[in-house]
């Protein structure tokens, strides 16, 4: 009779399993792999828990100034011990630690709820977060000394809703527009006016929670057309400042968000604040270049480039900035030549309207070197930086980030040019100075470091810049993601060092799993993708793989000869590459 009753039970369970456990796994054994990770999940849902409970204890001593926010945290406290209720009732184990089979049937059946519970928990507690932001604003109080506003900062998984809008629990309509104001002043006022030194960078990420929940509040509250044109000229100021700001210290996640959602907000009112919209849109292409849609951020470069001739006129100093951004976003997908042109265009008006040794002047010939650099002109290169490096000497600080940009990309060019001493040199200086200045983790000290590892290589310290590139490649996954075209790069660099000490093995594991992560985030076309493919034949080419390695030879000449954006050295490298392995399977057959 006891068997029957247990059978009849597992057959009821059958049709939920299929309901939520197939659903919300991946891969063709969803029963098997929800019941396998049922210890997983019990963990992962304890520890969020937990982790709410210390949020909801940390921001409830700064909510007693309003009886709204105490009652939405008596709410979240009570649906906090509901869901830990519930999943406590689940974690029920047999004598080896391993929770009973009932038990884990019940988890995946209610997986689903309590998946939703605890996301409605976080939705609260970014509600909650606002509440403090905006009653220290009011009283003149920018941050609170002990109070973490961030949700990442403590807690990394703890981040579902970095990209969605609060809920409508926040009436923003108690700040009148004088407050709102004065509130919007005081933040920008803590935004540094550049990003030259440690503090500058350190201010922006303690700025970043306070500003970012600002934002999301003051769109999900107000209409533009409720607050006057002065109140929206702030808001896209700041945030088109706080936007490239976001994106030099690699948030570009963050960056996007917060440009995007202005750009919607604010797009009744455009017309009276075009130039300010423009900027701020051109700050968000800036931030998809560095994010690696270098399509997008074409698109946007040449929708600002338009408005600005339509505002301005051809020969404005405005128009001319933006010529050089677009410029910039050319040379990302690979359109060297037409980044070369507009670079040179720039330059001639500039020198014209600002003098030869301005910095905006000195600025738009560092970027002609980074164009020639890609081009394979090292000498025109060389020299483009070596005058924006001796004219930006004499106007700045000996340390200040210009410098040092232009240092490490003359250095590149010593490199390329096989003068290995002088650039090992110029490297160590500029990592140094900006592991000191901006951090380690900063993206131009990893950039840096980066290219010291491969100087490091020519000078026969193999097994040192091998393990300088695997810190440099995890460092940027960590702050930019396994996708962005850095994160890539620093890879296929290291799968190079690997080649050199003849690992051909372990280089092509690198390079192929980097090739479906960029295939998949950014095509076939994508000028990442297309090195990783050239690399990857001529890694198979090593390993005398001569039949694979002709298929990928021939993937990378075809994507450059379809696409006339690719021009110049590399499209006969790639066409000479495929014409040597027929030859060579000719022969041997």
């Amino acid at each position: 009779m006891a068997e029957a009753i247990a059978l009849v039970g597992l057959i009821a369970a059958i049709p939920p399993l299929f309901k939520y456990g197939l659903a919300t796994v991946h891969g063709a054994s969803g029963i098997s792999t929800s019941l396998r990770s049922t210890s997983d999940l019990l963990q992962e849902w304890n520890e969020r828990l937990e982790s709410y409970q210390h949020l909801i204890e940390q921001l409830e001593p700064h909510l007693g100034f309003s009886t709204v926010p105490a009652r939405s945290i008596l709410r979240c406290r009570q649906q906090v011990a509901v869901v830990e209720a519930l999943v406590r009732s689940l974690d029920i184990r047999t004598g080896n630690g391993v929770p009973r089979f009932w038990n884990r049937v019940l988890v995946v059946r209610k997986k689903k709820k309590i998946v939703h519970d605890l996301s409605s928990i976080r939705e609260q507690i970014d509600v909650l977060k606002t509440y403090p932001i905006l009653h220290l604003l009011r009283i003149g109080v920018v941050r609170a000394p002990n109070l973490d506003l961030s949700p990442t900062s403590e807690f990394p998984e703890l981040d579902p809703l970095m990209n969605r809008v609060v809920t409508d629990e926040i009436d923003l309509e108690q700040l009148s527009p004088q407050d709102l104001e004065s509130a919007l002043r005081r933040m920008d006022s803590e935004l540094p006016a550049n990003m030259d030194n440690m503090d500058s960078v350190h201010t922006v990420r303690s700025c970043t929670p306070c500003i970012i929940s600002f934002i999301r509040t003051l769109t999900k509250s107000y209409s533009e057309k409720q607050i006057s044109g002065r109140i929206l000229g702030i808001v896209l100021s700041m945030t088109s400042r706080f936007t490239l700001f976001l994106a030099e210290i690699g948030a570009v996640c963050e960056a996007k968000e917060i440009a995007e959602r202005i750009l919607s907000w604010a797009v009744d009112m455009a017309s009276s604040n075009l130039s300010l919209v423009s900027l701020l849109q051109g700050r968000l292409a800036i931030a998809e270049r560095y994010a690696g849609d270098v399509q997008t951020a074409e698109r946007l470069e040449s929708e600002v480039l338009w408005a600005r001739i339509g505002l301005h006129g051809e020969s404005h100093i405005e128009t001319i900035h933006s010529l050089n951004n677009s410029a910039l976003a050319l040379q990302a997908s690979g359109r060297f030549d037409e980044a070369l042109d507009s670079h040179r265009k720039a330059l001639t008006v500039k020198e014209k309207l600002l003098g030869a040794y301005d910095l905006d002047t000195l600025l738009t010939v560092h970027n002609l070197g980074l164009c020639l650099q890609s081009l394979g002109q090292h000498d025109g290169a060389k020299s483009c930086f070596l005058r924006a490096l001796i004219g930006r000497q004499c106007l700045l600080d000996p340390d200040h980030p210009a410098i040092l940009r232009t240092m490490d990309c003359l250095a590149v060019s010593l490199y390329y040019q096989e003068q290995f001493d002088q650039a090992g040199l110029l490297q160590h200086y500029c990592v140094s100075r900006r592991s000191e200045i901006l951090g380690k983790t900063h993206p131009d000290t990893l950039r840096s470091t980066e290219n010291l590892a491969l100087v490091l290589l020519y000078q026969h310290k193999p097994l040192e810049s091998e393990a300088m590139l695997r810190k440099v490649a995890s460092d940027f996954e960590d702050l930019l993601g396994p996708a962005n075209p850095e994160t890539l790069n620093a890879l296929h660099n290291l799968a190079r060092v690997l080649s050199e000490q003849f690992r051909y093995g372990e280089a092509e594991i690198i390079v192929r799993k980097c090739l479906r992560i960029s295939e998949s985030s950014h095509g076939e076309s994508h000028p990442s993708t297309l090195d990783l493919l050239r690399g990857l034949a001529i890694n198979l080419h090593c390993q005398e793989k001569y039949i694979d390695a002709l298929y990928f030879a021939i993937r990378v000449r075809d994507a450059y000869t379809d696409h006339s954006r690719y021009t110049g050295s590399e499209k006969e490298a790639c066409i000479r590459h495929v014409e040597q392995l027929r030859e060579y399977l000719q022969r041997t057959n």
